[in-house]
């Protein structure tokens, strides 16, 4: 059964539902996205779509990110090298559809999901609390491998895209429409009107209602569009590693990686990530950075008291010793 379906409207735009059976999150796996690829195939062969939209079938989550425990089994750089290589391929597949695609993005969106949305021609969210965006490679040893190191820089600014790249940060919806990661906010209800109509706008061939405040258009011309301010943003960010005193390697690498990327172009950009992603996952660092994941996300879904029957009991009395932050704050939600 595939985790994609791809359904077209009598108008000619397509919705494309990302929605992995069995499983409460969508996840970017191997099958998943040889899944995504064999509909974009067919997608792309389709002479009466005139525009997708990409969803997601779960609620309140858009993608969670990658297979992470397929990370482990890759066995050597050159393995986890061509995985990387391969994700771009598939992604770079959206970006070279003939039609506008929107993303269309209602809770978490993180690590592979952003990648994802980031190779659509444009990105329209929820304003629910619950969509947020992040790249939370480096905090597992790696960097973005599936283009995330290239488009970023591109749809958000360099800035912006050195901050999230290099400390898997999480932004919310507004944060993100104020980077230029999306252009529309709409309630959840709204969310697919919302899509449709930035895809008519694309296909009139307008612009964003949202445009660069004088601060940013002035901030780009300086730094971004000049090699002398870019060079200033990148010895910038690398004396911001040296005086957090890290001594993760993965910051750096999605620093080097996005460098090369602008300096020298998409191909040299995209052939670095893949090589640097390759290099980074199989270090010791990375590798002991996922074990932690799993095993905070295991401790998160331990009660304490093992497979057996509790049985609840009356609390009358309740006596808390000290009233620092956590004692008070106790104190104040038993009141």
């Amino acid at each position: 059964m595939s985790s994609w379906n791809l359904s077209v409207a009598e108008d000619g735009i397509a919705t494309l539902t990302l929605d992995c059976p069995d499983t409460k999150l969508n996840i970017m796996s191997k099958t998943v996205f040889q899944d995504l690829n064999d509909t974009l195939d067919e997608a792309a062969k389709r002479a009466d779509i005139q525009g997708m939209l990409l969803v997601s079938g779960k609620p309140d989550n858009f993608v969670a990110g990658a297979n992470i425990e397929e990370f482990l089994e890759m066995k050597s750089a050159q393995d986890a090298a061509q995985a990387s290589s391969q994700a771009q391929s598939v992604f770079q597949k959206i970006e070279d559809l003939r039609f506008p695609t929107v993303a269309a993005v209602n809770g978490t969106c993180l690590g592979g999901g952003l990648e994802f949305i980031l190779s659509c021609k444009a990105r329209v969210c929820s304003d629910d609390p619950k969509t947020t965006f992040a790249a939370p490679e480096v905090q597992l040893g790696i960097l973005p491998g599936a283009g995330g190191t290239q488009r970023l820089p591109r749809v958000v600014g360099l800035a912006n895209a050195l901050d999230l790249n290099m400390t898997g940060r999480t932004i919310r919806a507004k944060q993100a429409l104020k980077m230029g990661l999306v252009t529309m906010l709409a309630p959840k209800e709204n969310l697919i009107d919302a899509g449709r109509m930035e895809i008519a706008r694309l296909k009139a061939g307008k612009p964003p209602a949202r445009k660069k405040k004088l601060a940013a258009k002035i901030q780009s011309m300086l730094l971004e569009q000049n090699p002398f301010g870019r060079k200033i943003m990148y010895n910038k960010a690398e004396a911001m590693l040296k005086k957090k005193g890290g001594h993760y390697p993965a910051p750096k690498q999605a620093l080097e990686a996005m460098r090369i990327g602008i300096e020298e172009g998409n191909a040299a950009g995209f052939k670095a990530e893949s090589r640097l992603f390759g290099e980074l996952a199989m270090t010791p660092i990375s590798r002991e950075l996922i074990r932690l994941f799993f095993a905070v996300t295991d401790l998160k879904k331990d009660s304490g008291v093992g497979k057996k029957k509790v049985e609840k009991m009356a609390v009358n009395k309740l006596i808390t010793i000290g009233s620092g932050f956590m004692g008070s704050g106790i104190a104040q939600v038993a009141a």
